[in-house]
């Protein structure tokens, strides 16, 4: 989604064809909290996304929608190509041996490797809670 966003918004052939009006503007001007420096790091093309949504909410933008030539299409490859290449019964026998299981000592194994997990995860938001912000809404 961020991909897609950056190419609507930061390619210029696009951005010829896409008309930001006040509506788009206040969309994309929305984008920008969510912007963070954790997500620039993960994606490093959103650093272009950030400069032209700043360059946005600078610019007077038309107040009005005209028609536009731009047509997007969902399209859905990634949920056909997981339903194609899966195989779902060799994977819930996979699960049924490894998390259903009834042995006492696998589920108690299982549970220390979710608490480890866990903690591992707590150390790293108590060393690193001032840049983490998370959102609950």
């Amino acid at each position: 989604m961020w991909l897609a966003l950056n190419d609507l918004a930061v390619d210029p052939e696009i951005r010829q064809n896409y008309e930001i009006n006040n509506l788009r503007k206040d969309t994309l001007q929305r984008l920008k909290r969510h912007l963070n420096d954790t997500l620039i790091d993960q994606i490093p093309p959103l650093i272009d996304l950030q400069r032209v949504i700043e360059e946005i909410g600078l610019a007077d933008v038309q107040g009005t929608l005209s028609k536009s030539i731009l047509l997007i299409e969902q399209v859905p490859e990634i949920r056909e190509k997981i339903l194609e290449e899966t195989d779902f019964e060799a994977l819930a026998a996979k699960q049924a041996e490894t998390i259903l299981v009834e042995d006492e000592d696998a589920k108690r194994e299982e549970y220390l490797r979710i608490a480890n997990m866990l903690s591992s995860m707590a150390e790293y938001i108590n060393d690193n809670d001032e840049n983490i912000n998370i959102n609950l809404k």
